[in-house]
C-alpha cells in the first residue's frame, strides 16, 4: 500500500479516532496493543504519519534497536483533535 496523504484522508473514522492513543505510546508495538492490531497493520499507519510529520521516531536513549515515537506539534494537535472526536461519537 503506498503511503500518501490521501491515504489519511480516506481513513475509517475508527481508524482516525485511534490517534487519540499516540501520546500514550512510546513505540509501535505500544500503538499495536493499544489499538488491537497487528504490528504489521500498526507499522503502516505509524510509517504514514511519520511520512506526514505527525510524529517522529528516534532510537531509544536506552537501547539504540529500538525506535520511540515522538509527537510532532502537528501529532499533538491531531491528538488533541482525534480525543475530541471521539467524545462526540462515543
Amino acid at each position: 500500500m503506498k503511503l500518501t496523504k490521501d491515504r489519511l484522508i480516506n481513513m475509517r473514522l475508527k481508524e482516525i479516532i485511534e490517534f487519540r492513543y499516540l501520546d500514550e505510546c512510546k513505540k509501535t508495538t505500544d500503538f499495536a496493543k493499544k489499538t488491537d492490531k497487528l504490528f504489521g497493520t500498526a507499522h503502516v499507519t505509524i510509517s504514514l504519519l511519520d511520512k506526514l510529520g505527525y510524529i517522529e521516531r528516534k532510537s531509544s536513549t536506552r537501547d539504540k534497536r529500538v525506535r520511540e515515537i515522538v509527537l510532532t506539534d502537528k501529532g499533538r494537535k491531531l491528538v488533541e483533535l482525534t480525543k475530541e472526536l471521539y467524545k462526540l461519537v462515543k
